[in-house]
């Protein structure tokens, strides 16, 4: 047993007269599509790529000793010669300190639509009564963003990529949808992921209450719902800016599996269920 497990042992830390500046290069590019022939339509796409080298980074003795014993390249590594055994095993001395060790890279694709229209308009396309008709207005608007490349290394030695991951899952998205008429507003969003994996290299596995073999948990949908109104339209006597609004989260009250709940793959929205929230806000 190592005693620098459950105990101490002594080393040294402190400053690195050696730091360099850290470098970093970064594009990106994007457009912008209103089509003439569609009054109100957005569609638009973004791409970014952000890579970082030679950032200065803090290095305890728990990151030298996980970035030595799980490297490709031990015991060769350079974070092996940060600390010394001595012939029973123990750690005798280390040296800690802050490096220009770490770097990552991170390469996303963004795509967006946002369209707003008159309800009466639409409706009139079927009934051309409903054109006349005071409905309130629609708006329809989705982003889907595409994680092409997302790596890290904490010590300037192995990569690890957690693109796919929980965390950094390859698709996620939101969906939204806003009906306002006069004082009265109603939002409701739907937040998506892809399949994420268990581990980025799908070395890691689960087995679910079938006994199956798990390498990855299932797609997410969480569903929220907001609505507010005005108050005063209804009791002239309160102050103009008076608003009330209720909230609904994770409308359907998604919950983790068994697979979903051992790999950490779920979010306080599903650690606590259904929410309600309501507020009064006043002004004077």
């Amino acid at each position: 047993t190592s005693d620098i497990v459950n105990a101490t042992a002594q080393g040294r830390t402190g400053g690195n007269p050696d730091l360099t500046d850290e470098t970093a290069e970064s594009w990106s590019v994007g457009f912008t599509w209103e089509p003439r022939w569609v009054d109100n339509l957005i569609i638009g796409a973004d791409h970014f790529d952000i890579e970082l080298s030679d950032a200065i980074t803090a290095l305890g003795l728990t990151d030298l000793m996980v970035a030595c014993f799980d490297s490709s390249n031990f015991p060769n590594n350079s974070a092996c010669d940060a600390f010394e055994r001595d012939a029973s095993g123990q750690v005798v001395d280390f040296q800690t300190g802050q490096t220009n060790a770490e770097s990552f890279r991170v390469e996303v694709q963004d795509f967006f639509v946002d369209y707003r229209f008159e309800v009466a308009n639409a409706l009139g396309l079927f009934s051309e009564g409903a054109r006349d008709s005071n409905l309130g207005f629609l708006r329809l608007n989705t982003r889907i963003s595409r994680d092409r490349r997302r790596q890290q290394s904490v010590t300037g030695e192995d990569i690890v990529r957690s693109s796919r991951s929980f965390g950094s899952p390859k698709y996620q998205g939101t969906f939204d949808a806003t009906w306002s008429r006069n004082d009265t507003r109603v939002f409701w969003r739907t937040i998506w992921q892809n399949r994420a994996r268990l581990s980025p290299s799908q070395q890691t596995a689960f087995f679910n209450e079938n006994g199956e073999q798990v390498t990855s948990t299932s797609h997410r949908f969480i569903s929220n719902l907001t609505v507010s109104q005005a108050l005063p339209r209804w009791f002239d006597w309160m102050p103009q800016d008076t608003r009330a609004q209720v909230v609904v989260n994770n409308v359907f009250r998604r919950m983790p599996n068994k697979v979903e709940q051992a790999a950490g793959h779920f979010g306080f929205a599903e650690l606590f269920g259904r929410q309600y929230s309501f507020t009064l806000q006043v002004r004077y």
